[in-house]
């Protein structure tokens, strides 16, 4: 191809653009309609049917962009421009398809049939075939079964599956793909055709005008609306037939044959409807049905068994077989009887197969088609179980097998030096059992893997892993431990005399082959085996019998064998970042080795031993002193251990922190440049250097290049740029409000002005004509313009002031050729705030700082300046006042008086100017003032006449010359202007001074620049430090952030724009606010709704219980925002005549004086929410930001403007796009609720504020047969106003599948089969166009300085750059080598540029180069590039906006700070374990569409779906960056149950993480540090806070046994003459264990981050007020919440995503909302370490205060955490009427908040223990559990019976008798309640019930005090001790019944009673404590203050004393509703009676 029109270089813009995009929309057409695909949609409008473009079209625009709009932007070569296409084709081409590759190479499959590939077309079809076309075609049929494959999207292998089976499809493929240039429908004849130029427009023209036309004709010809797929002869004889009648009706040929295509090809869809809705429907049945029907994950087949189903080879190999393929894997051939897509498409169909056998061909024969059918054969054939998710802890043992062995061998080791190395003679054999421990893991490990892996009778595993893997290693291990156990024994006994070290050969041998096969698979992740490694080996040779021969002993392996389900990638990091983590665990191993034996293990040496000998727990009988023979004293001895080896188990966690903060602050503080800027005063004093910190870092190399060519090109003529004296700064200096980048024109033409004018009249002036070097002008210049478009939206969101605004600018000033050139002068002045302070220092303490010497530089040259343009001074003069050099320090104190006098002058005379130039003076007063002009004037020339001569007065004469001039100036200036008579005449109606006067039209520019240097320069002097400082916070912080972020080294140039990757920005949205409504009833009415509920929609004015409203606390938090507003809103204010202070909500209300100004205040607020416009606002800064580099890199080369900025506009559409994934916008439009309505208006209404947003959503059709859904593309209609039906216009409809399960509840869900977030990015995943994605959450923000930064971080995905440098190097002898054997080859003809030789060597720059036009091959390193891990994912860091909402909000921020910082810089480097989070990470997208996507989906399974889909991406080989240079803001939870209910979703995602295959993948592929970093960084933290928890009760429980069983003080073994306690050492011990428990040592990852970005004094105040609002509390509640949710589900599933909200907690939850939450999770919890710590001080214990604080401090924090984070919990009104409400709900009354009774609550809390939903995976297992758990209870009450004291009756007698009467008492009670009660008898009851508990309480003080007087009694101790047990018995006996008996009647009965008994004990408890805290008002009081802050407390005050009766009324309105449930329930039990 040779070129035909000349190259655009404006923006690297190709010229044939429209060409380009006709020829892949050909291409995309012929091959679209000869699948099937759709081409149109249709959506019913009222009475008419438009049909829009389907997904040909967007195929089509999708390659476009990435093709034409991007790749071949980027080839920066010299190539034509067809040379430039066909490059980008062969390297996208390359980039998609290596994943392709891969599954074909693992699955043994030829990538294309022989007759198919592109030699073999050009065999049959000639030259005349392009290469370029031929892979085009690949990617169009790529595209276009990706963009139709609905949820199949999330199996990308079976996309690959359905790829290869349509591209070697014989029939089709031949058909339509390999084409010739020279056919009609090539590609080739598209790209200069003026007729192809329009035809994408013109076929939905010619859709929706000819569709009567178009369905007569199909149904003339019986053609299917949705498309047949008919056989090639059919089609053309369908083609010729219908032509023939369309041509009649229109003669235009191109537009006859796109109506022929219409008619025959249908609108299309049958290849959703023939191969995806089969499939999707599997899906639909097991990942949406079965889990609606209580299947756990193991019973489904979810996704990713799916996608593991086409990746077996064996597996495919028979499915193909079935499809007509035969393949001979040995030698890679295929035989294809049958073409694969007819017999897929024929698949389900009703018929009959017809085969051939002389032909050998098989056909079939169709008579219907039965979905079915062809979704059974999907099932049998195709898809089934691969991994099995079994809910056990072996499933997490299986993944961190390693690191769990690592800890138990420590242990062991510890105890072996701890008690057995004294022993000389044995101490070698024990340390050489810890090969039988290794051993002996090993065979759990394999046990483990046959029990989770092993079928069920419902499902089967693929692959049988059972017997091909784990049964053989349990033999083999078993085999191994049986021959090592014989050795040892052998040794022992001295069985082989010849051999008596076969003991010491056989461990030496077993420890050096497991240590050489974990030093040779150390280093690569996926060498798991030695035997499997060998095996690859031998196969690749082709020694088969040998590879099959170690695949067999290698099935056993102590890992698992390579991966059978998935391509096996690299899992390697490099060198340097694998010793560092090695390095880095090293380190925190040998810490905690250290810690372990000191801390933990050495305390219990002496104490355990004496246990062991001279403990004494039932083995003597005090009454017959006798012994019993039954010693427990081992359960002494375990119990003593257990507390300190779970800490071992969970302590390395610790030192993770700790290793990790030191680490990651040393990376923070000297390779990222953290904190160079923590504080305001900070940026001001480095605020010089930011200009180049921003040409450095943040312009690209060619855009400096082209803003310096623009200035020199304008200085040459300077008529070509220039910005007319008529231009106003509110044109210039405001441009960032509305358009970036205007003010870019201006300073650029007034750099050239000052350089040319300049240069031309002050050539040998002798004076500098800048105060700037002229290179670093120009950066200034742009730094500028940055800097003052983000200042300005600062501004327009509220977060300034306008004085604010004004100290925050840089000043332009306005030039001409008139304009007067003073030395140090620019064409900018620097904001005010830099000058803040400084002249006040510079007077006080003059010095050498620099910035005092530009400051007063920068004054001298202003004043000059106005003195000069006043015609004051003249051009000479003004050298020789610039020239002057005055003394540095004032001599004498009148010297100092002078000059400060002198500073006050300058004031005056800034004030004097303005004062002149304000319209509306009188003739007089601007004689006034001019009087008073020339008084400062003559001051300051007194000022500088003594300036001059203390300059004479000094002996060194060097500058008294200068000194002199400056005389004479100042006298010629006081002779010939300040003369009274000559300055009258001076300041006249035609003197020079006249140009001030407003109404002058005299040097009209001069005036603009003397007024905005008058007013500048008066705010130089006259601001302070303080006063230049914004007191906004968020202000201050972005400003500091953005300024330190300059400094970041990290932060590297980037490329040019037209260079740079594009991106789209995706944020999924469901029924989240997208504004907050002002009045909800308001809303409902505008809708024609009103009556109806409202109570869902958030607004402002509507008050909560307290009289609240959202907007009162936006004000007191937001004050300063909302002066900002109401100083914004000021004309309409005094337009209304309203004060700002008086204003409030209601005034903007329908009718009020401010309701044209409603949008405004919504904005305001929802701005400072967690709604999507916020999300949307800051997103679409990228936009902003990208326009305004653009205009500042690519200044007007001479075109028109609007030709210009028509190329802006375009180069910034091909980089950045933004989708909103609104799932229910489209039923929101058609509903009939307004809190739908609100929100689908919310949605237009972004649409229309933001044209280049888009928005994506699912809608739904009804038809005859089906409810049909579409995915759908909407853009705003810019002709209709956003209240018009009309207003939305789409762009998109993609027909889905229809999903056919029944649907009982009408829950309408069509595609939504797995969890709603994933499926719903998925569904819009299409429309994303970008090579990147943003994940961004509905609850973010963004602002103009951060987005400026994003092309930087774009840029880390590495793209290649395609220049003549690299093309040449591509073309290069060795460019093959380097590229790698996935090189991009690529075939094209190029013009050779070669130097002839002529007897010598040349001269290359002389020589005439010559052109040689050959053909060559070039060869690329793809990209991305999987040989060399490419970059998938690159994370950022987030500032948390909604730290400032209160107390639990900071915290919530500062668990998300730290996270967002510091872990994630270590989990990325050393660790090499940084996933996916979520947001706002950025996809490679070109890598994730082929291997998953953004996220997972299983229903019920993949919670964590983010996560989950980092995962994916890291197994197949991408690598992850964490950046720190960038944020973007981030709402966290606000209120306690949503933080909560946040960690509980995390919390059981991470259960369900533990159980999936990709943590099983990682945890047995990556090395073993990586490994250690994964586990630590993620699951292993929920494990760990679980067994931190456990060891809190593990404390108690070993405390009190030893107290009980009196075994405090025992014989010392060391020394028998003396006594030792037991706890020797234990304070030290547990003091340790207990900072491990509360996970105090966390905090310290915080502090060393709040240390390092914000110094020590700010680290301090943060963490103490923290720990005053009640963060420690809050921490511990968290960290139960996160221990006992993951315990739950990895015990019983059924994690779920919960919506939390994320709205202001301000109102009050009740004690039963509170209760019902919380009880059983934490407080039950609580109250049994209470149990035990109020025990432990009545029996007596030593040391309790020791070795109990920290317990005291969990149980107290549980109790304490749920009320005090509760508003007003310690409100009097509101404890009363929370008593009487769960009096109430404990009766079995509905509560009005919870809407259930305690009953109903608490049959769903036991209904998971009991199986009620029969969803126990292992009702064994949870039987066993159950039982396990009550042991601990059963041995304290063991402990209990035996340790009674003092008694002559025998201890069982006492407690027998003493129980016996307790529980008869209570048996009779309850039998004569059931009697009185039924036969309402309730005064004789109450009257039995009083008198029985008298006698109760008397027989017990009876008991305790006179019986032991009298002799055998059982005193005060040994009765605690018999309640206790009894408690204690009653809590095992309920458990058991729980666990082992929860179908039985009375057992079920009994455990709600005793659940209710302790409910009811609870409940009283907590209320005695509320009512005590709420009578002393202070709680109240300081609770509200601390949580919120004294303005809210005082507006909550106002509220309650305004609103007293809301309460009344309200309180009634609760009484009352109570009283009535109270009644139906005594009404319903009446009737149950009756009946």
């Amino acid at each position: 191809m040779t070129s035909r029109k000349p190259a655009s270089v404006m923006f690297g813009q190709s010229p044939n653009e429209a060409g380009w995009k006709a020829a892949i929309h050909m291409v995309v057409k012929r091959i679209g309609r000869h699948y099937g695909f759709q081409a149109f949609n249709s959506i019913e409008q009222g009475r008419t049917k438009t049909y829009t473009p389907a997904t040909i079209f967007l195929v089509t625009d999708h390659l476009h962009h990435l093709l034409v709009g991007n790749y071949m932007r980027r080839d920066k070569t010299t190539a034509s421009d067809e040379d430039k296409f066909v490059r980008a084709v062969f390297r996208l081409h390359a980039g998609i398809f290596q994943a392709y590759k891969d599954w074909c190479t693992h699955v043994e499959l030829l990538e294309r049939l022989p007759q198919l590939e592109y030699k073999s077309l050009v065999k049959q079809r000639g030259e005349t075939v392009l290469e370029w076309e031929y892979r085009l075609e690949e990617l169009v049929l790529y595209f276009l079964v990706y963009s139709e494959s609905a949820n199949v999207r999330h199996c990308p292998e079976l996309i690959w599956f359905l790829f290869w089976i349509l591209r070697n499809s014989t029939k089709r493929a031949t058909a339509v793909m390999g084409i010739s240039a020279n056919d009609p429908s090539s590609a080739f004849q598209a790209v200069y055709s003026e007729e192809h130029r329009g035809i994408i427009r013109k076929q939905e023209h010619l859709r929706n005008k000819y569709d009567q036309q178009i369905e007569a004709l199909r149904r003339e010809y019986n053609i299917k609306a949705n498309g047949d797929l008919f056989e090639d002869d059919e089609i053309a004889d369908l083609r010729k037939r219908v032509g023939k009648q369309v041509r009649v009706l229109m003669p235009n040929g191109i537009e006859a044959d796109l109506i022929t295509d219409m008619v025959v090809y249908g609108d299309s869809g049958a290849f959703v409807d023939k191969i995806i809705e089969p499939v999707f429907n599997y899906f639909a049945r097991e990942v949406l049905d079965k889990k609606t029907r209580g299947k756990d994950i193991q019973a489904r087949v979810a996704y990713d068994d799916c996608n593991d189903s086409v990746c077996s080879k064996d597996r495919v190999i028979n499915i193909l077989s079935d499809l007509g393929c035969k393949i001979n894997r040995r030698k890679r051939t295929i035989v294809s009887r049958a073409d694969p897509y007819s017999v897929l498409l024929a698949i389900g169909s009703e018929g009959q197969k017809m085969e051939n056998m002389a032909t050998n061909t098989v056909t079939w024969e169709t008579t219907s088609w039965n979905f079915q059918n062809a979704m059974a054969w999907w099932s049998n054939k195709v898809f089934g179980k691969t991994f099995m998710e079994r809910r056990s802890w072996l499933s997490m043992g299986r993944a961190f097998f390693r690191v769990w062995m690592l800890l138990i061998m420590e242990f062991q080791t510890l105890c072996v030096c701890l008690w057995g190395w004294d022993n000389e003679k044995y101490r070698w054999y024990w340390v050489s059992t810890l090969v039988g421990t290794h051993a002996l893991g090993n065979l759990c490990y394999e046990i483990a893997g046959a029990w989770t892996q092993r079928g069920t009778r419902e499902v089967r595993l693929h692959g049988n892993p059972f017997w091909r893997h784990h049964a053989w290693g349990v033999l083999e291990w078993l085999v191994i431990l049986a021959l090592l156990a014989l050795c040892f024994t052998a040794q022992w006994v001295n069985f082989f005399p010849n051999t008596p070290n076969i003991w010491w050969y056989a461990a030496g041998a077993y420890t050096g082959i497991a240590v050489l096969q974990a030093v040779l698979s150390q280093r690569d992740g996926y060498c798991i085996s030695l035997t499997n490694s060998v095996a690859s080996a031998f196969r690749m040779c082709h020694l088969y019998p040998l590879a099959w021969l170690f695949d067999f002993i290698g099935r056993s392996s102590a890992r698992g064998p390579a991966e059978q389900h998935l391509a096996p990638y690299q899992l390697r990091v490099g060198w340097g970042t694998y010793l560092s983590n090695a390095v880095f665990w090293i380190t925190v191993i040998a810490c905690k080795v250290v810690f372990d034996w000191y801390a933990v293990m050495y305390t219990m040496k002496d104490s355990v031993i004496a246990l062991f000998n001279y403990g004494s727990w039932l083995g003597y009988d005090e009454t017959t002193g006798q012994d019993t023979g039954f010693d427990l004293d081992i359960i002494l001895c375990i119990g003593r251990v257990i507390p300190g080896f779970i800490v071992v188990m969970n302590d390395m966690q610790i030192f993770y922190y700790i290793v990790g903060a030191c680490v990651g602050g040393l990376k923070g503080l000297l390779q990222l440049n953290l904190g160079s800027i923590s504080s305001f005063q900070e940026l001001v004093l480095t605020f010089h250097k930011a200009p180049q910190y921003w040409g450095k870092r943040c312009l690209s190399n060619q855009g400096k290049i082209n803003i310096h060519d623009h200035v020199r090109r304008v200085m040459k003529d300077p008529s070509s740029g220039g910005v007319g004296p008529g231009r106003r700064d509110g044109e210039a200096t405001r441009g960032g409000h509305g358009d970036a980048g205007l003010v870019s024109d201006h300073v650029f033409d007034a750099t050239a002005s000052i350089l040319s004018t300049s240069g031309r009249r002050e050539t040998g002036s002798g004076f500098s004509r800048l105060h700037l070097d002229d290179n670093d002008l120009p950066l200034w210049l742009t730094f500028a313009d940055v800097w003052n478009s983000s200042i300005a939206e600062l501004r327009d969101l509220d977060l300034i002031s306008n004085k604010e605004e004004g100290n925050l600018r840089f000043v332009n000033i306005f030039l001409d050729d008139s304009t007067i050139y003073v030395p140090g002068m620019r064409p900018i002045m620097l904001p005010v705030f830099f000058y803040g302070g400084q002249v006040v220092r510079a007077l006080e303490s003059p010095g050498d700082d620099p910035s005092q010497g530009v400051v007063l530089s920068e004054i001298r040259s202003l004043l000059v300046y106005l003195l000069a343009e006043m015609r004051i001074v003249s051009r000479e003069h003004v050298k020789v006042l610039c020239e002057f050099v005055p003394e540095k320090k004032a001599s004498k104190l009148d010297h100092k008086q002078m000059r400060n006098k002198s500073i006050a002058q300058v004031s005056e005379l800034c004030t004097c100017i303005k004062d002149i130039m304000s319209p509306g003076l009188s003739t007089f007063a601007h004689g006034e003032k001019f009087k008073d002009l020339r008084k400062v004037l003559q001051g300051l020339l007194a000022a500088a006449r003594l300036e001059a001569r203390l300059v004479l007065a000094k002996p060194s004469r060097k500058d008294h010359g200068k000194a002199k001039a400056m005389l004479d100036v100042l006298n010629e200036v006081e002779s010939t202007c300040l003369d009274s008579m000559c300055w009258a005449q001076f300041w006249g109606e035609v003197g020079s001074l006249d140009f001030l006067y407003p109404e002058s039209q005299d040097r009209e520019v001069a005036r603009t620049n003397v007024g905005k240097v008058a007013d500048h320069l008066y705010k130089m002097l006259n601001t302070s430090a303080k006063g230049a400082q914004p007191r906004g916070e968020e202000a201050i912080r972005l400003l500091s952030f953005f300024m330190g972020s300059l400094k970041n080294p990290t932060l590297m140039s980037p490329p040019s724009l037209d260079e740079m990757l594009s991106w789209t920005v995706l944020t999924p949205h469901y029924k989240e606010d997208v504004y907050y409504a002002l009045n909800k009833k308001e809303v409902a009415g505008y809708f024609g709704m009103k009556g109806a509920d409202v109570s869902d929609i958030s607004d402002l004015m509507n008050p909560n219980d307290d009289g609240v409203t959202v907007m009162a606390w936006l004000r007191s938090n937001y004050s300063l925002d909302w002066d900002n507003l109401m100083e914004r809103l000021s004309p309409h204010l005094k337009k209304a005549n309203i004060e700002p202070a008086s204003v409030r909500e209601s005034d903007f209300d329908e009718g009020a004086p401010l309701a044209h100004c409603r949008m405004d205040l919504i904005q305001w607020a929802s701005y400072r929410g967690q709604h999507l416009s916020r999300t949307v606002r800051g997103m679409m800064a990228y936009e902003k930001a990208l326009r305004l580099l653009a205009k500042m890199e690519n200044p007007n080369p001479g075109i028109s403007p609007l030709r210009y900025i028509a190329g802006i506009d375009e180069l910034v559409r091909s980089k950045f796009s933004y989708v909103v994934a609104s799932q229910n916008y489209g039923a929101s439009r058609k509903a009939r609720n307004p809190k739908d309505k609100w929100l689908a208006r919310g949605v237009e209404m972004l649409l229309h504020q933001h044209p280049g947003l888009r928005v994506a959503f699912l809608d739904s059709q009804k038809t005859a047969s089906a409810e049909v859904q579409f995915s759908v593309l909407a853009k705003a209609n810019r002709e209709r106003p956003f209240e018009d039906p009309q207003c939305v216009s789409e762009i998109y409809r993609i027909r889905l599948p229809v999903n056919r399960l029944p649907d009982p509840d009408n829950a309408r869900l069509g595609v939504i089969l797995g969890e709603g977030k994933p499926e719903n990015q998925n569904a819009s995943i299409i429309f994303c166009f970008g090579e990147a994605i943003q994940a961004i959450d509905m609850n973010q923000d963004n602002y103009l300085f951060e987005a400026l930064k994003m092309r930087n971080l774009i840029d880390e995905f590495n793209p290649p750059r395609y220049n003549d440098d690299t093309w040449k190097s591509a073309l290069g002898p060795y460019a093959s080598r380097r590229a790698g054997p996935d090189a991009v080859a690529i075939r094209t003809k190029a013009e050779m540029k070669t130097v002839i030789e002529v007897g010598h060597a040349p001269d290359l720059r002389t020589a005439e180069p010559q052109s040689v036009i050959r053909e060559v091959t070039a060869y690329e390193r793809p990209w991305p590039d999987m040989r060399n891990m490419p970059v998938a994912l690159i994370g950022f860091r987030e500032w948390i906006f909604s730290s400032d909402s209160g107390a639990l909000a900071s915290f919530a921020a500062a668990t998300e700070f730290t996270f967002g910082s510091m872990v994630q810089r270590i989990m990325t480097w050393p660790g090499a374990v940084r996933f996916h989070y979520g947001h706002p990470d950025l996809w490679n997208k070109l890598f994730v569409m082929t291997r998953g996507g953004v996220s997972k989906a299983t229903k019920g399974f993949h919670i964590s779906e983010d996560v989950f889909a980092g995962y994916n991406h890291t197994i197949r080989g991408g690598k992850v960056k964490f950046k720190e240079f960038i944020s973007v803001g981030k709402g966290r939870d606000m209120g306690f149950d949503s933080i909560n209910s946040f960690e509980s979703k995390v919390s059981g995602g991470n259960g369900e993480q533990v159980m999936s295959r990709d943590v099983f993948r990682l945890g047995t592929q990556f090395d073993f540090f990586r490994l250690l970093g994964f586990y630590h960084s993620g699951p292993g933290f929920f494990i760990n806070s679980y067994l931190v928890l456990l060891s809190v009760y593990a404390n108690m429980w070993m405390l009190t046994l030893l107290a009980l069983t009196d075994n405090q003080e025992l014989q010392d073994p060391n020394d028998p003459t003396q006594v030792i306690s037991t706890l020797t050492g234990q304070p030290t011990s547990i003091a340790v264990q207990q900072l491990v428990q509360i996970g105090m040592f966390s905090i310290v990852t915080y502090a060393i981050e709040l240390l390092l970005e914000y110094g020590l004094i700010h680290m301090l105040a943060t963490l103490i007020l923290q720990i005053i609002q009640g963060s420690i509390a809050f921490f511990v509640f968290r960290t139960r919440t996160t221990a006992k949710f993951f315990l739950k589900d990895v015990q019983y599933g059924g994690a779920a995503y919960i919506a939390t909200g994320r709205g202001y907690q301000l109102h009050h939850n009740s004690f039963v909302h509170v209760y019902s939450q919380y009880s059983r999770s934490h407080l039950y919890y609580a109250a049994e370490l209470l149990l035990l710590l109020i025990l432990l001080p009545l029996l007596g214990w030593s040391q309790y205060a020791a070795t109990t604080w920290s317990t005291w401090l969990v149980s107290v924090s549980l109790f304490w955490a749920p009320f005090w984070f509760n508003p007003s919990s310690f409100r009097l009104e509101n404890t009363d009427d929370d008593f009487k409400a769960w009096l109430l709900w404990m009766r079995d009354v509905v509560d009005v908040e919870t809407k259930k009774t305690w009953a109903e609550w608490n049959k769903d809390e036991l209904a998971k223990p009991r199986n009620d939903n029969s969803q126990q995976s292992n009702k064994l297992a949870t039987v066993v559990r159950g039982i396990l758990g009550a042991l601990p209870t059963a041995v304290l009450t063991l402990g209990s019976i035996t340790g009674l004291e003092n008694t002559e009756w025998n201890k069982w007698a006492i407690f027998g008798v003493i129980t016996g009467v307790f529980w008869g008492v209570v048996l009779v009670l309850g039998l004569t309640q059931r009697l009185l009660v039924t036969r309402t008898h309730y005064r004789i009851w109450r009257l039995i019930r009083t008198i029985t508990v008298v006698c109760l309480i008397a027989f017990f003080i009876c008991a305790i005090i006179f019986v032991p007087t009298i002799g055998g009694g059982v005193g005060l101790r040994n009765f605690i001790l018999i309640v206790f047990a009894n408690f204690s018995t009653a809590a095992v006996i309920t458990q058991v019944c729980m666990y082992a008996f929860p179908s039985n009647l009375l057992s079920r009965t009994l455990v709600d009673k005793s659940y209710r008994v302790l409910d009811y004990i609870l409940g009283f408890f907590l209320f005695f404590w509320l009512f005590l805290f709420s009578f002393l008002q202070v709680f109240d009081w300081v609770q509200t203050t601390l949580l919120y802050n004294i303005k809210f407390k005082q507006k909550l005050e106002q509220a309650r004393i305004l609103g007293g009766n809301n309460y009344i009324s309200s309180y009634i309105d609760r009484s009352l509703e109570r009283n009535n449930n109270n009644l139906r329930t005594e009404i319903r039990r009446g009737v149950r009676r009756g009946s």
